[in-house]
């Protein structure tokens, strides 16, 4: 499970909302965030390729609520945009640009 976070949409004692893209699998409520780190991209003049994951970070988010097409919904699949309300450790780590995971 891997989401990008796009957008860092408020962040209280509550816990983080963000918005971003859900890069790999199903992605559901109660589902497990552990690792935070950036996915750096180069340029190759015709595509753009990964470098691998980097400076990991160890976080314990629990997806608590995920809101998508202005609904709530149980699930997100690959490819697919939604709001994420995570409750955890890390939550002050997460900012724009960087990918949640589980391993």
């Amino acid at each position: 499970m891997e989401f990008g976070v796009v957008r860092v949409v408020s962040r209280d004692a509550q816990g983080l909302v963000i918005d971003g893209r859900c890069y790999q699998s199903e992605l559901r409520v109660g589902g497990i965030f552990t690792l935070l780190y950036e996915v750096p991209l180069v340029d190759d003049g015709d595509t753009l390729r990964s470098e691998g994951r980097v400076n990991h970070q160890d976080v314990t988010l629990r997806v608590d609520r995920i809101e998508a097409y202005r609904r709530e919904i149980e699930f997100i699949n690959r490819g697919m945009t939604a709001r994420l309300t995570l409750s955890g450790s890390g939550c002050d780590l997460v900012r724009e640009g960087l990918v949640l995971g589980d391993g």
